[in-house]
């Protein structure tokens, strides 16, 4: 490693010493990492994170959408990534969907929480993500929903409105998009 840098790193989970001996070798430096952990809920970790540069922080569960693929391709290939102030911005907004997506959220709440205004929010996520805010919460919402499908005996409907979808019918629909398939199709 310390004759060719590498183009991307990526973790699995928050890993902030890991991350700070990567950017204290000089051929890590500034390389980009992903970090990408089941689940985010600890804000102090978040914190943490937003100390470092040109890292994006994405769930598990997101990570292998096709809009996210698509933008870590981009990264590894040099494109931008926000900076630092802006990415905290970013990383504070998966935090609050991480510890809010069973219920309802609006977006000027979102934004509120996160300290800036609706539209810049949505312009920075979908720049540092390659998704919509909404499109990433759905992701990670579904994902959820796939293991109460899997682990409970709960109706489509209550899994539906403990994962944060306004009804059955739209949860139905956005599961489609992502599975290519219904719901139920995970129970027979």
């Amino acid at each position: 490693m310390s004759k060719t840098a590498p183009d991307l790193i990526s973790l699995g989970a928050i890993d902030v010493e890991m991350i700070k001996t990567i950017r204290s070798h000089p051929a890590t430096a500034m390389t980009p990492v992903i970090v990408i952990p089941e689940h985010i809920t600890a804000p102090e970790l978040v914190k943490e994170l937003g100390k470092y540069a040109r890292v994006v922080l994405c769930n598990r569960s997101v990570a292998g959408s096709p809009a996210f693929c698509a933008r870590v391709r981009a990264i590894a290939a040099g494109d931008a990534i926000l900076p630092l102030f802006t990415g905290v911005l970013v990383k504070k907004a998966i935090l609050y969907f991480n510890q809010r997506a069973h219920s309802h959220i609006f977006r000027w709440k979102l934004a509120d929480a996160v300290g800036i205004s609706e539209d810049y929010l949505t312009r920075i996520f979908r720049r540092e993500m390659g998704m919509s805010l909404w499109e990433y919460l759905n992701y990670y919402r579904v994902f959820m929903a796939v293991e109460l499908l899997v682990h409970s005996g709960d109706t489509i409907a209550q899994i539906a409105d403990k994962t944060g979808f306004q009804d059955q019918a739209y949860f139905c629909r956005v599961f489609k998009k992502i599975y290519g398939k219904s719901p139920g199709w995970l129970r027979k």
